[in-house]
């Protein structure tokens, strides 16, 4: 919102109530998501794009999720780093380079949110539907259920997903619910 919010920036905790600025990156000004990965910090925005955190309050782009407008959330999987746009799941090939290995079609959702990985594959939820969907291989995606409230309503959003005592949890909305 002008003159209310800025640009995306990321600090850093260091101890106490001390945290460090590490600088802005990009036009974005949401921070959807973090990951780690290959000894790196990896950020995603609301504009699709995907930055890398080089020390200091140097970032570099890393490039964009096809031609959407969120990265919504990121995750580690089988040494590749994967992000979920509100369209669509992307591989990470290095450089600005990244595979979608989802459709919009295979989702009928709008938007994807909560990869997480449990028992050995990589789950993601999604909006309006409430579906989870597990990822087998490239294009190929596994139904695993909807929840939340009636779908003829289309308003059921897998927020998040968590690997908690062993068993996979999702929180829902609109009605704050867990499974």
């Amino acid at each position: 919102i002008a003159g209310i919010s800025s640009r995306c920036r990321v600090y850093r905790y260091e101890g106490g109530t001390t945290w460090s600025d590490c600088g802005r990156f990009g036009e974005g000004f949401r921070v959807q998501s973090m990951a780690s990965f290959k000894g790196h910090l990896y950020v995603g925005d609301d504009t699709g794009k995907c930055y890398r955190y080089d020390g200091g309050t140097k970032w570099t782009f890393c490039g964009q999720l096809g031609s959407d407008n969120r990265l919504n959330t990121l995750m580690v999987y089988r040494g590749n780093l994967y992000g979920a746009s509100h369209f669509a799941v992307y591989r990470y090939d290095g450089s600005t380079e990244w595979t979608p290995v989802s459709s919009r079609e295979m989702f009928s959702s709008n938007q994807l949110y909560g990869l997480q990985i449990y028992g050995g594959h990589l789950y993601v939820g999604s909006w309006p539907d409430g579906k989870v969907m597990r990822y087998e291989k490239p294009m190929n995606w596994t139904f695993c259920g909807q929840l939340g409230i009636s779908p003829e309503y289309k308003i059921n959003e897998v927020m998040d997903l968590v690997v908690y005592n062993g068993k996979l949890y999702a929180g829902t909305i609109p009605l704050a619910e867990a499974y």
